[in-house]
């Protein structure tokens, strides 16, 4: 089945319980299974975390400086120069703290836009990462908003953590971004997870800061579609290059990409 969420949204609208299954059993989400699989056959504890930030520690890219440049330091002036960005359609690609295992995009490694923007919303989903329009991005949404839109008998459930329902609006004349709905008027949704400590979930403090201006930031997975994700400085390089980006956050400070190949053409 081809992302089942939507039937996690029907159940979640019929029986109101806080219940998690799996959006898509791809998507790397099978390794956890397989590695408690692995624990149980030595006679080990199986994994109880429900984390899914299981991977590698991105790269730092101030490390990279043939490669990337630092615009802005430290998270306030990072998201402060973000919010500019977002707010003249621009697209950032996020690439901080450990990666994602399982339904992914949840913020460590994704590219996000301005999602109350119909234009960046629509470039992001099509022009940058050539998708259907009938497959919207999964935007991260301000909790208090969720609540508006998805009417009284909806309550916010864990689930929304993991984008894992897609959920039916209320009102969808009034959200003001139909490009994140389905055509159905539903959307696959994520909010913001609560802070564990101070290395996750990653980016959080930059999240948190674009849902106090945006009701919707736009997100989806950083990778050019059909790729693998990210993985290492140079494959956040090359995909940056491909999808015509320049922006980039890492652990708290903002970079913008160099043009080596216009330096190698001279």
């Amino acid at each position: 089945v081809f992302h089942n969420s939507v039937l996690v949204g029907k159940l979640i609208k019929k029986y109101g319980a806080d219940i998690f299954v799996p959006p898509c059993p791809g998507d790397l989400g099978s390794s956890i299974g397989a590695v408690n699989f692995g624990l149980l056959s030595q006679g080990k504890e199986p994994l109880f975390e429900m984390s899914p930030f299981l991977g590698p520690v991105a790269d730092d890219l101030g490390s990279f400086q043939n490669l990337f440049e630092c615009i802005s330091l430290g998270e306030v002036m990072s998201t402060s120069t973000i919010m500019e960005l977002l707010e003249r359609d621009e697209t950032i690609a996020i690439y901080s703290g450990r990666l994602e295992i399982g339904p992914r995009a949840l913020g460590s490694r994704s590219l996000i836009c301005n999602g109350n923007s119909k234009s960046a919303v629509e470039a992001l989903n099509e022009k940058r990462k050539k998708r259907e329009p009938f497959r919207p991005v999964a935007p991260i949404c301000n909790k208090d908003y969720l609540a508006e839109i998805i009417g009284p008998n909806m309550k916010l459930s864990l689930i929304f953590n993991w984008m894992g329902a897609v959920i039916g609006v209320a009102d969808p004349e009034g959200i003001g971004n139909p490009s994140c709905l389905h055509h159905d008027s539903t959307i696959r949704v994520q909010t913001l997870m609560d802070k564990i400590d101070q290395n996750e979930p990653p980016a959080y403090e930059l999240l948190e800061g674009l849902l106090k201006k945006f009701n919707f930031v736009g997100n989806t997975s950083f990778n050019i579609a059909g790729d693998p994700m990210v993985f290492q400085a140079e494959d956040v390089y090359i995909n940056l290059h491909r999808l015509g980006l320049n922006y980039v956050y890492n652990h708290g400070n903002l970079y913008k990409t160099k043009d080596i190949y216009a330096i190698s053409a001279n």
